[in-house]
């Protein structure tokens, strides 16, 4: 369903996306997904004296969804890229690999606009 890697010397999260993302799979991805950025913020967090836990104090800085694997989105899953990108700055949010049929609805949403699909 979804694969994380993270590049620390980077701050590049990169998460590898498997299957249909139909709405079942794309909230259990974005519990996933949420679950790590908690787990990275909290291990960034107790490595500083002050343990002040925003989103400047990420140590995530890059953000990579790859879906050469998936052939269809939902909505939650749009949802969840957009819950992606607002965790990083303006334009440090990709989406890669993305299949003529699933650019079609990303195109459709306007999304392509928020952050760059390719």
């Amino acid at each position: 369903m979804v694969e994380l890697d993270f590049d620390e010397s980077a701050g590049l999260l990169y998460c590898r996306f498997y299957d249909r993302m139909d709405s079942i799979k794309a909230t259990q991805a974005s519990v996933i997904f949420t679950d790590k950025l908690a787990a990275l913020r909290h291990s960034s967090a107790s490595d500083q004296p002050t343990a002040m836990t925003t989103a400047a104090s990420s140590p995530v800085s890059q953000i990579i969804f790859d879906l050469d694997q998936v052939d269809y989105v939902s909505s939650r899953f749009m949802r969840l890229c957009m819950q992606a990108a607002k965790q990083v700055q303006q334009g440090r949010f990709r989406i890669v690999n993305t299949k003529p049929q699933v650019m079609k609805v990303f195109k459709v949403a306007s999304l392509g606009e928020l952050f760059e699909v390719s």
